[in-house]
């Protein structure tokens, strides 16, 4: 008889082991860290950013300096006595190929062309170059015009857009058009405790194609990927761990509900009919 008790008494304790580890947690340490491999590691030489180039669909303001700024306004937009009535055709291309800025300078949209529309210049071809060197080209023509021009070059669309398991998901504005995918978790909040740190979706959409690109915050290999400087328009998708995604499963909810239901079932029956031996 004590050793029937002992039988099932133990057959119970096994059971509801099996049963806990089942629905427990199954989180590890490297699942919950970033560059869980890097300890220990030595040293490494840093990966530069590329140069952001300007893409159809890009805005950018372009802001003129002269020692003469009365001569550099008419090109910032204005409207200035002196210049209207000389040039007249140039006011109208600021008007109708750029819109005002908030910060003052007039803002032009790279068209489908991967051109932009400036005053007395004319089209201007700047898809694929850089910032800076729209900015010397359109300096070294201003030369013709003004004394000593400065110009000065921002994207002002450069967004990324941060979407599933972070705290803060969302679109991140960038204005200095440079940012890591750390750099942009932190900014949204970091990664939940559901977040899957390991396989992390990047949307890019490149030349007309979209591309889709997977990072491993775990891995100190993220350094070396296309994916790790962000650019213009990507979208960063964190998806659920495996936990948050049995949490979500109504099925997988019903089966643990019913392994429990028989889990108690058997228990009782075990109890029931011991009692009732004796």
């Amino acid at each position: 008889m004590v050793r029937e008790k002992r039988t099932c008494f133990l057959m119970v304790i096994v059971m509801g082991v099996f049963f806990l580890s089942a629905c427990g947690p199954t989180h590890t340490f490297s699942h919950m860290t970033y560059l869980a491999d890097s300890i220990g590691m030595n040293p490494q030489t840093a990966k530069a950013a590329n140069p952001i180039v300007l893409e159809k669909g890009d805005r950018i303001t372009i802001k003129v300096n002269a020692l003469d700024p009365e001569k550099a306004q008419i090109y910032n937009g204005g409207n200035s006595a002196a210049t209207m009535s000389t040039n007249a055709n140039a006011v109208g291309t600021v008007l109708g190929g750029s819109s005002s800025n908030q910060g003052g300078s007039p803002s032009y949209l790279v068209d489908d062309n991967g051109e932009i529309k400036f005053p007395q210049l004319g089209a201007l071809k700047v898809v694929g170059l850089t910032t800076a060197k729209v900015a010397d080209t359109i300096e070294n023509w201003l030369k013709g015009y003004i004394r000593e021009p400065l110009v000065t070059v921002e994207l002002i669309n450069f967004q990324i857009n941060i979407l599933g398991e972070v705290g803060h998901p969302g679109t991140i504005t960038v204005p200095d058009g440079k940012i890591t995918i750390i750099e942009a978790i932190s900014q949204s909040g970091d990664l939940t405790v559901n977040g899957l740190r390991e396989n992390i979706l990047v949307v890019r959409q490149k030349d007309g194609q979209r591309q889709y690109g997977r990072v491993n915050l775990a891995s100190k290999d993220i350094f070396e990927s296309p994916y790790y400087y962000l650019k213009q328009g990507d979208i960063v998708y964190v998806e659920m761990n495996k936990n948050k995604l049995l949490s979500s499963d109504q099925l997988h909810i019903r089966r643990v509900n019913y392994a429990a239901l028989a889990f108690t079932a058997i228990t009782a029956t075990a109890i029931i009919y011991n009692s009732l031996k004796k």
